[in-house]
């Protein structure tokens, strides 16, 4: 099994990375996310995507295809840098 199989029990993400974003001219570092907020943000894009998409192709249970915890963008934890 990969991450850290403890952090669960603590609050933390099971496994945790960053997105760097590179300066192309320099390769100077300009940007450091944590890759769990980017996935967050990721993933509710894609569902709304995808909802949005099976309700204008009139498809029903639009909800249920796409089951989920509750997203960290919607409740503004994304913007407070909270993981969990």
């Amino acid at each position: 099994q990969c991450g850290f199989q403890d952090n669960q029990a603590k609050g933390l993400p099971l496994i945790m990375g960053l997105v760097i974003l590179y300066d192309p001219q320099t390769g100077e570092p300009q940007v450091i996310l944590d890759s769990a907020t980017v996935t967050a943000i990721r993933t509710a894009a894609a569902s709304a995507m995808a909802t949005k998409h099976r309700a204008r192709a009139g498809k029903e249970g639009a909800a249920e295809a796409f089951p989920s915890r509750p997203s960290l963008v919607h409740n503004g934890a994304a913007e407070r840098g909270d993981q969990r």
